[in-house]
């Protein structure tokens, strides 16, 4: 979200970390005084769910606190069983009115870079 402050107004903080938000401070506050000290202290985190179907260990509703790629949920999920087909992972995800299917290839994304990508808020996982 946005941080409002006097003197520098609105601030954007979502997708910073605490470091990065701190640097853009005291880089904009340098601009009002000299040596501004500024400290970033996170005290709650907003928390989203990702639902995981399927072929895997522990299939459920997952509550997250940070950025998780399609790998890494696939982990916390305990990783796939013997059944799955690795190949034919779909994500789906809310797009207004609309549900995207958007393909993952499991093996792709470990061998090619790029392939791998971060689930956003209420997404689920299928893993046939």
């Amino acid at each position: 979200g946005l941080i409002s402050l006097p003197l520098l107004h609105d601030v954007q903080a979502a997708g910073l970390t605490p470091l990065a938000l701190r640097d853009v401070l005291t880089k904009r506050l340098s601009e009002f005084m000299t040596d501004p000290e500024v400290s970033v202290i996170v005290t709650d985190v907003r928390s989203f769910k990702i639902s995981v179907m399927g072929e895997v260990h522990r299939p459920g509703r997952y509550e997250l606190k940070s950025n998780t790629t399609v790998l890494d949920m696939i982990a916390q999920a305990g990783g796939f069983t013997y059944f799955s087909k690795k190949s034919k992972i779909v994500v789906l995800r809310q797009n207004g009115a609309k549900t995207e299917r958007i393909p993952f290839d499991y093996n792709k994304a470990v061998e090619v870079s790029g392939q791998n990508f971060f689930l956003q808020p209420n997404d689920i996982v299928l893993v046939p």
